[in-house]
């Protein structure tokens, strides 16, 4: 156990840029008109930044038996159910009044201003620039694909990606696949699909959300990885241009 929270700790991420894509849990706080949410003086990526230091710091301590600091402890327990934190996003959790409250109003979780924004082109925009990126990929809560609700928006920036593995939110996840050619969200089948396609001998039911074509595939030197390796080549060639002109040698 000791070891895989080690390893969480030291792999796990506040988001993560791939391929050009942002990949984030559930959103990035953000207020009703539209702007970055501020918590502890910071906001947008910087926010993300601090609490990612906060959490390796954590970690450290928690593996190597270290007293915890009070205002890491507190900012733990906020990520978890605090409104403004970048992995919950809604007014209040109400956990306690579903075990002990019968009336169900008092049940509701009041959702904030994520999905909200990602319906204004001013917000995404935002988002790209702050991040660097073309599009943004986030979790937490599936689309209800029964009422025909799609993963991406119609612009293709924002896509909603979740395993979908609560009964509460439907009992069905969605899986995004990143081609060369095509990106492309799959819609998988719940328990009960996958129960009746076994008794059946049949291929369990997948829905196919095209959401982008690509004119020109995309190559290892269009990724985050190439670009980084590009850079290494051209560090290495300057080295040995370098050397070159130092011993009197000639070099293309």
């Amino acid at each position: 156990l000791m070891r895989l929270l080690e390893y969480f700790f030291s792999q796990g991420k506040t988001y993560h840029i791939h391929n050009n894509n942002l990949n984030i849990h559930a959103l990035v706080p953000s207020t009703e008109t539209g702007e970055f949410e501020e918590l502890l003086g910071r906001k947008g990526k910087e926010l993300l930044d601090f609490i990612q230091d906060t959490i390796v710091r954590v970690g450290k301590n928690y593996v190597e038996g270290k007293t915890q600091k009070e205002k890491d402890q507190a900012l733990f327990f906020y990520l978890w159910c605090g409104p403004k934190s970048p992995f919950f996003g809604k007014h209040a959790m109400k956990t306690f009044e579903r075990y002990f409250l019968i009336d169900t109003e008092s049940h509701k979780e009041k959702t904030l201003y994520w999905k909200q924004n990602l319906q204004a082109d001013a917000f995404k925009q935002k988002l790209l620039d702050e991040f660097g990126v073309r599009r943004v990929i986030f979790g937490h809560t599936p689309i209800d694909f029964s009422k025909g609700k799609q993963m991406a928006s119609d612009d293709g920036v924002a896509i909603n990606v979740d395993g979908g593995f609560a009964a509460a939110y439907y009992n069905r996840g969605h899986a995004l696949v990143h081609t060369p050619h095509q990106l492309y969200g799959i819609i998988l089948p719940t328990p009960e699909e996958m129960k009746e396609a076994e008794m059946k001998l049949e291929s369990v039911p997948l829905s196919i959300e095209l959401i982008d074509e690509f004119s020109h595939p995309m190559k290892i030197k269009d990724t985050e990885k190439g670009k980084k390796l590009n850079k290494r080549v051209d560090e290495l060639l300057s080295r040995i241009r370098s050397l070159a002109k130092r011993n009197g040698l000639q070099t293309l």
